[in-house]
Order: structure tokens, then sequence, then C-alpha cells
């Protein structure tokens, strides 16, 4: 299966969503769709075996639309302004014969039918031409949608006046069409810019990946472009650059600028065998960098998809305003025909009829409705992703603050997780040997309190028999007939004979059922960690501490960032139950490294991970917390919460506007004119809206 995210443009309203989503849907070899008309992108995954890129790109062709290349990403932009100006420039007559006649004069010139017929047509057949096309086209797909309503309401207005001017008859609405189809435009080139906007966060991380890079050969350097660079190449990076790719340094140490991907201000030291991560800012040394990830690979084309898969995806609250789209254009066109009917059975005024016809059309709005959830998402994905923290879908962005409960991991999640050494206690061994051997058996695992000893003395050259690591617990190995086993004292207690629970960590090594040495660890608490406790805390969400750890050590935390829940001693498995049986209380977050914690994290209703491990946790976990920072799960539910209170401000304006506003349209409240300027309003005070939870402070 194939996976492709292609920019499309010629999308004019929500309903050119659906339009596209069922044309590209009802394709064989298509498995899935995904598309969205606040983010102009559709989503698919595809069998290459059955359809390719290529005649996909075809059936948004034919749907009405086309796929934006990248030197082409302005084009619908400057078509827009071009289209705009020259509607302006001809509706200027028609807006100089309204300021003489609130002035009480009258103009033989601006009044006569054909001049305002000389200066409308190409307003209404040129300018107006992309609302006829759009209309044909939703009428093709089976999906009718604004460009109808304009293309109908501006058509009546011009062919009514028309047929007057050809009878003699000085009863001329040829200013509502000109009107009409110049502030459609300018609301299309508001809700365009604002659009942008909203997509900021995707643009800026965009903007990270370098064109070009020096590749280091020998004492050769050349530039080349950074899709030419292949693993293991070495590259410069100068003071100020970019990084170009993911990789390790082999020379030189600089301050880095990580915030891009992490969401933290502070520049951290980086030198030799320390890893970087594509995107990142070299702020003052020099570097010399091995590429160890290239491409689709790196960390920052993992973020980017992510980023771009959550601003496509859907919440469950925008799925009746979906509804509610699908029917509104038939319905309007219904109203406006009734509000004709009866107008006429009433006056007998076949020209006040029409005027209210086309003001129910023009004024209704579709788009302020499919706008309203997507952009809030869109926005509140983009704050979210500033601070360092990836949510990788809407559903989840919705879910997260109906949470009641979050369950903490305690190693490197509330602690610093970056264990350090502080004694060493062995009985009946060496050191030396007792630290070849326990750094033998921990190179095979990936948890905190192993890194930190192998990193103590990484000086061994052992190489062991058989290794097996027991999840949660520890590791066995063999060298040399004998029979090794690292782990905690709950792992090991039956060949433990003095008490060794403490609030100090420990790492315990037997041998032949001997115990023949002890490593004391320290791990310090995060500073924003009480912070982030007494934050959940204070809105009312449940805050629980579960971790394989003693329980004097858990106690010893929770006490100082103030947990009163407390599970200690416990397996990944039991993580799974505490998590479970938490679920009885309402939405439980499980919040871990991603590896121990996969299975807690999986069961929980919302899994975060923190991203110490950042590739791995790009891949688990629901969210993901870039810089390790608790208080960014606090973050998190408050965007969620000021984000879903956006979206229902929006959907209760773009209800509101569309209950209220046609029934004045087809009562004769509001002139066709008025309509227009309401219609072009209302989409763009729903994405204006959205774009104020930037003002969100945290």
């Amino acid at each position: 299966m194939e996976k492709v995210t292609i920019k499309v443009g010629g999308m004019h309203c929500v309903r050119c969503e659906r339009a596209l989503f069922n044309a590209l849907n009802n394709k064989e070899g298509i498995i899935d769709v995904n598309v969205s008309y606040a983010s102009e992108k559709a989503k698919i995954s595809y069998d290459s075996n059955k359809i390719t890129y290529k005649e996909i790109c075809e059936v948004i062709k034919k749907s009405g639309y086309y796929v934006v290349e990248i030197n082409e990403k302005d084009k619908e932009l400057k078509s827009t302004v071009v289209l705009f100006l020259i509607s302006l420039v001809l509706t200027i007559p028609f807006l100089i014969m309204m300021i003489l006649m609130l002035m009480g004069k009258h103009s033989n010139v601006f009044h006569n039918g054909w001049f305002q017929l000389a200066f409308v047509t190409p307003i209404q057949f040129i300018v107006g031409y992309k609302f006829y096309k759009g209309a044909v086209d939703s009428l093709k797909n089976k999906s009718p949608n604004m460009d109808l309503l304009v293309a109908l309401g501006t058509s009546v207005a011009y062919f009514y006046s028309l047929y007057n001017v050809l009878s003699n008859i000085s009863v001329y609405y040829f200013e509502s069409c000109a009107f009409v189809i110049t502030l459609v435009y300018l609301g299309k080139l508001l809700e365009m810019k604002s659009k942008r906007k909203t997509n900021e966060a995707l643009s800026s991380l965009l903007k990270l990946k370098p064109n070009k890079v020096t590749l280091v050969e020998g004492d050769i350097y050349k530039e080349i472009d950074v899709s030419e660079l292949k693993v293991n190449d070495l590259f410069l990076v100068r003071a100020g650059e970019n990084i170009a790719t993911d990789g390790v340094i082999v020379n030189g140490s600089s301050n880095l600028d990580e915030s891009m991907l992490t969401g933290e201000s502070f520049p951290k030291l980086k030198k030799e065998n320390d890893e970087v991560y594509g995107g990142t800012v070299n702020i003052d040394g020099v570097l010399v960098v091995k590429a160890n990830k290239v491409g689709e690979d790196t960390v920052l084309s993992k973020i980017i998809k992510m980023v771009e898969s959550a601003e496509g995806s859907k919440a469950k609250v925008q799925r009746l305003a979906d509804k509610v789209s699908a029917y509104f254009v038939p319905v309007i066109i219904g109203v406006s025909i009734i509000a004709f009917i009866v107008n006429y059975l009433i006056s007998k005024d076949i020209s006040l009829s029409v005027s209210r016809l086309v003001a129910v059309l023009v004024i209704a709005c579709p788009c302020s409705l499919g706008l309203a959830t997507p952009t809030a998402i869109i926005v509140g994905m983009g704050i979210a992703a500033k601070k360092g923290i990836l949510i990788k879908d809407a559903d989840t962005l919705e879910k997260i603050c109906k949470v009641k409960s979050v369950v903490l991991d305690k190693t490197g999640t509330i602690t610093e997780g970056e264990m350090k050494v502080s004694k060493i206690d062995v009985k009946g061994i060496e050191e030396k040997e007792f630290l070849e051997l326990i750094c033998a058996v921990e190179s095979y695992s990936n948890h905190p309190l192993a890194k930190a000893i192998v990193e103590y003395y990484n000086n061994s050259k052992i190489k062991l028999d058989s290794v097996k690591e027991i999840i949660g617990k520890g590791i066995e190995a063999t060298y040399k007939n004998k029979r090794i086993k690292v782990g905690s004292y709950n792992y090991l207690s039956e060949y433990i004979r003095e008490d060794y629970k403490d609030t100090s960590i420990k790492v315990f090594m037997v041998i032949n059922d001997e115990l023949v040495g002890i490593v004391h660890l320290v791990d310090s608490i995060k500073e924003s960690s009480k912070v982030a406790v007494s934050k959940l805390k204070d809105i009312n969400v449940e805050v629980v501490l579960a971790s394989g750890d003693n329980k004097l050590v858990c106690k010893s935390v929770a006490d100082s960032v103030g947990i009163d829940v407390v599970y200690s001693e416990v397996l990944p498995e039991d993580k799974y139950k505490i998590v479970n049986n938490l679920k009885e209380k309402g939405l439980v977050a499980m919040v871990g490294d991603g590896i121990n914690d996969a299975p807690a994290i999986a069961s929980s209703d919302v899994g975060v991970s923190m991203g110490s491990a950042i590739d791995v946790a790009i891949e688990s976990g629901d969210i993901v917390i870039m810089n390790n920072d608790l208080i960014n799960v606090y973050n998190c539910l408050m965007i969620s919460k000021a984000t879903m209170k956006k979206i229902k401000q929006n959907l209760f304006w773009a209800f509101f506007y569309n209950c209220a506003s046609v029934p004045l349209a087809a009562f004769g409240l509001i002139s066709p004119i008025i309509a227009g300027i309401c219609m072009s309003l209302s989409s763009v005070s729903v994405v204006s809206n959205s774009l104020l939870l930037n003002k969100l402070k945290l």
C-alpha cells in the first residue's frame, strides 16, 4: 500500500471536499481517502498495482480540480487577486451610481441600461467564469456547492436585467451582479489569506528543510542538493546553517537550537558522538556530521507527515456540520424558489420577487459550516506543535480535554531519566570484572538504567554467549558457563540476603545464584513536574504514579511532586490493568516512554509518549511530547479545551448566521448587495475566530 498527500487547487467550497472525496473513493485501487477543504489537501492510500499516482491526479483533474505543484503553490492566490482587481475596477461605475443616489442626485449616464450592461458583462462571464465552471463540476459530481448558488443568483439578476434592457424597462439589477461577484472574490481572498495563517506551523516546519548541503569527501568540500545525500555521507554544517539531515557529530562541538522540533527554547551543547536532527540550527560552532538517516526516514520528515496527517483528519464534532452541508445547497435553492413564488403572489411585483430570490441564493454560506471545525483544529495543532507537542489526529485533540485521570510513569516522565552511577558495591569479584560483565549484559537493553551503567563504563569487550531480556524485570545471559542475571530487587530478591529497600535506585547482578555486585544510581526530579501535577489537579484531573521501582522510591518521588495515588513495583502488564480499572471513572491518559509502557499506552484512551527516544515515540501513542516536559501534558489539555470552545463558537455562529440570514433575505429585509457582503464575511469570521486561538496563554 502506498500513501500520498496531494495539494489540491480549485476547491471553492466545503462541498468540493465531499465531491472530490466521492470521486476518489469510488475509484478502484484507492483504499482510503481524506480530503480537507481547510488545508486544501487530499491524503490518499492506494494499491499501486491497481492505480498509479498519475491516474489519481487524472481523477482529480476530471473532477474539476487540479494538483498544485511546489512551484505553483501561489497560482490560485495570484489568479484570484487579478480577477478581483478586474472586477473591482469594473464595479466602480456602479459604486459611483450608488453614492450619487445616496446624495439625491441622478445621472442619466450611470442609469443607462446599455452602459451598465457593458461594465457588468465582463464581470459576469469572465471574472465569474469560475462560478459557472464550479457549478457545472459540482452538478457532475452530484455535490452542489456555493458556486452553484452564486452562479444561479447572479445569472437570474443578470438575465432579468438584460430582458428589461431589451424591453426598454428601466429596472435593473446589474449592480447586484457586480457587487456580489466582487465581494465574493474579496471574501475568498480574505479566506485564503486567513487559511494560510492557520497552516503556519506546517509551513514553518517545511522551511526547516535546507535545499543544499556541503558534502565532505576527504579534503574536498562540494555543495550538493540535500536529496543527493546518502546514509554514511559526511557533511559540513557552518554556524547559522540548518542541519541537513539526521546524523552523528564526528568532529566539532556547538550549541544547537532544537526549538523547532522540541519547543525547548534553550540551545543544547552538542559534541562528538552526539545525535543531531535535520532542521535544527547550528548556532556558533562548525560541525562535521555523518548522516544516519535521509529523506523520509528523518525525524523532521516524520513530524511533517504527522502534522499533515493530523491537519487533514476530522473530529467527530464535524460530522454534524458535514451532514448539514450535504443537504444545504438543494434546501437553499428550494427556499429561494418558494420566496420568489410567495413574494410574487403577494406583491405581483416580479422585480421585487427576483430581488428576494437573488438575496436568498447569495446570502447562504455552506463554507462557514465547513470551515468551523477544521480551521480551529489546524490552529490548535499548530499551537501544540510550537510547544513541542505532536497530536496525531483531530479525534485525539477532541478527546484529551475530557480526560479524568492521567497515569504517569516515573523514570523519564516525572524524573529527568538521565540516571547517573553514584556508587559501585562488589562482593567476591574485582570491580573491573564486575563492570565489564554488567556493561556487556546491559548493552542489550534500552532501559534508562542500563544506558546509564553502559555510559559509566563504556569499555567492555566481552562477547556474551546468550542473552534474554525479561521485560520489566531484567536480563539473563551466559558467559563461559556463568549464568548471569541483572535486574531489580524484586526480580533477584531470592538471592539478596540484606534489606536494600531504600530510596536509592539499584541494579543487582547475580552470577551462578550468588549476588556479586550492586550499582547505585541517582535520578533527579524535573523542575516542572511539581508544577505540572499541581496544574492537572487544579483542573480536577486525577494524577496517578505507576512505576516498577520499589515502594520507598516511588513514595519519595510522589511526595516530592504532590501525587496521592501510587502504584509501585508494577510490571508492564500491571500498568495495563491499572489503566483499564481507571476507565470506570472516565477517559484515561497514560504518559510514558513509549517502550516499556507500550501496553498501557495502547490500552489508554489517550496515549502520551515522551520523546526521549524521538523516532520511537513518534511511532507510538496518540500524542508525543518532544521535549519530555510534563507541563506539556497540562498544556495539551488546555489547548484541547480552548480548541473545542472555538469549534463550538464557530458552529454556533455558522448555524445561527444561516438560520437567521436566509429568512431575512426571503422577507426582503436584506438586499442582494448586503447579502453578498454578509456571505463573504461569514466564512472569514469563522476562520478569524479560529485564529484568535493563537492568543491562548499557557
